[in-house]
């Protein structure tokens, strides 16, 4: 029998100054067709819990002092997707910031519906489509001639 042995390093880098409270942020994004493939009849749907959603959604949660950091984030680790939309966890995920903010253990941990319009998520703007409009215009066109105008 042999024996194996992994070892892994994790390193994780927060950095802040005293003065930021960083919270956790929830961000989805719209719903894509990620792996279906055009032409192929494959139908992209994901049934779950007895409900077909098509396409998928990606979830990230991201630790940030605020949606502008969040979205800087975002474009730093190459995400590209449009966001449907962002929340933020009302307990602050380290133990300095609940000092600073007087968290609670006792109070519940609520997400938050926070607005994303901001020109740092911007390129995160969600996908706006436009229907095919027809305009139909009809014109009548009517000539006037005197008298002596006529050859």
């Amino acid at each position: 029998m042999a024996d194996i042995a992994e070892e892994q390093e994790l390193q994780w880098e927060v950095t802040s100054s005293d003065d930021e409270i960083h919270y956790s942020y929830r961000v989805e994004s719209e719903c894509m067709n990620f792996n279906c493939h055009p032409g192929t009849g494959q139908s992209c749907n994901i049934s779950a819990f007895g409900q077909d959603s098509p396409g998928e959604k990606l979830i990230i949660n991201v630790i940030a002092t605020s949606v502008d950091d969040v979205c800087r984030q975002l474009s730093e680790r190459g995400f590209n997707f449009p966001i449907e939309s962002m929340k933020k966890f009302s307990k602050p995920p380290f133990k300095k910031d609940q000092a600073l903010t007087g968290w609670d253990n006792s109070q519940c941990n609520n997400l938050e519906e926070v607005s994303f319009d901001s020109e740092a998520c911007l390129d995160y703007a969600p996908l706006v489509s436009t229907p095919d409009v027809y305009i139909t215009v009809t014109t009548e066109v009517e000539f006037r001639a005197a008298a002596g105008d006529l050859v």
